[in-house]
C-alpha cells in the first residue's frame, strides 16, 4: 500500500501546484503596448530594453549593445526584429504595481521603466 499512496501524493501535490500557477497567471493584466514607446526598460541581471519612438530597438548588456527594430505585433505583442532574421515577440504584464515581461518561450522576468 505504500507504493500506492506515494505516487497518489505526487499526483495530488502536482494537481495543487498547477491549480496554483493558474491562478497566478490570472492575475497578470496585459499591458498596453504602446506604453513602452520611447521608453528604456530595465531587467534584474543590469540588461536594458530600449524601444525608441522611431522604432529602433537597443538591447544592452555589460556596456555591448545589439540594435534592431520593434514593432507591436498580433494580440498586443512587443515584437524585436533584428538584421541577421532572426526575433522575437514579448509581452509586458502588470501585476499590481510590478510590471512584467513575457519571453517568446514562456519565461517571465521582473522589469522596471527606468527613471
Amino acid at each position: 500500500m505504500v507504493r500506492i499512496q506515494k505516487p497518489i501524493c505526487a499526483i495530488v501535490a502536482l494537481s495543487a501546484m498547477l491549480t496554483s500557477f493558474a491562478a497566478q497567471a490570472s492575475d497578470y493584466i496585459p499591458l498596453n503596448p504602446s506604453t513602452i514607446r520611447g521608453k528604456t526598460i530595465l531587467l534584474d541581471e543590469g540588461s536594458s530594453l530600449e524601444y525608441r519612438a522611431n522604432g529602433i530597438y537597443v538591447y544592452t548588456l555589460g556596456g555591448r549593445s545589439q540594435q534592431g527594430t520593434w514593432r507591436i505585433g498580433a494580440n498586443g505583442a512587443v515584437c524585436v526584429d533584428f538584421p541577421n532574421g532572426r526575433g522575437r515577440c514579448d509581452f509586458y504584464l502588470e501585476n499590481g504595481s510590478s510590471l512584467f515581461l513575457r519571453n517568446s518561450y514562456g519565461k517571465l522576468f521582473k522589469v522596471r521603466f527606468a527613471q
